[in-house]
């Protein structure tokens, strides 16, 4: 869906926004004291509100209590920014299926054939494949498929997979990431063998 319009990666905000949050605390508090507290910049209220909903609360809220105590406890012993973005950039696919997919079909793909870069319109011609095969419950528009590109792109750059100019970054993940996301699986009940395939 179109749910990435919203927001790209937001690396930096979220960072504020995780040290700022109180687990339990609602959308509507915390969103005042952001605000409040000018933890945004001069953001607006309905900026703040976008971020709140389309990234933080979306991404890692709804992800569980658990999940946003560990980040904030990887955060105060601070783990590395690196860790850090790779984590934002699973929840991130997790919340918005779009930007895993075309990681997954477009982006890997380019990476093990060795490309060099991504091309603009590969985020653009991924959509309209997707389209045409149903994979969306409604049509979209020349521009909205423009502007969902655009913020997968921006995302790609965000998560430093890519450079500004789209060229390839090397990516690897870090061994705190796996680390991390291996004892997530175990601790939602994921057995070893179910572990070997995430």
């Amino acid at each position: 869906n179109t749910d990435l319009l919203k927001a790209t990666g937001l690396v930096q905000e979220t960072l504020v926004l995780l040290e700022a949050y109180q687990p339990g605390q609602s959308k509507e508090v915390f969103g005042r004291y952001v605000k409040d507290m000018d933890l945004l910049g001069k953001a607006t209220q309905n900026r703040v509100d976008d971020i709140l909903r389309s990234n933080f609360f979306r991404r890692y809220v709804a992800a569980g209590s658990d999940t946003v105590a560990a980040l904030k406890r990887l955060q105060a012993n601070h783990i590395g920014l690196e860790v850090l973005n790779q984590l934002f950039l699973v929840y991130t696919c997790r919340a918005n299926a779009i930007l895993g997919d075309f990681i997954a079909q477009e982006y890997w793909p380019k990476v093990t054939a060795g490309a060099l870069s991504v091309q603009t319109t590969d985020p653009a011609d991924f959509i309209r494949e997707a389209l045409s095969a149903g994979r969306t419950k409604a049509a979209w528009s020349s521009s909205t498929i423009q502007k969902v590109s655009e913020h997968l792109i921006a995302c790609l750059i965000d998560f430093r997979l890519i450079e500004k100019n789209k060229t390839i970054r090397h990516f690897s993940p870090a061994d705190a990431t796996i680390n991390f996301l291996l004892h997530e699986g175990h601790f939602q009940g994921l057995s070893d063998m179910q572990l070997l395939h995430l």
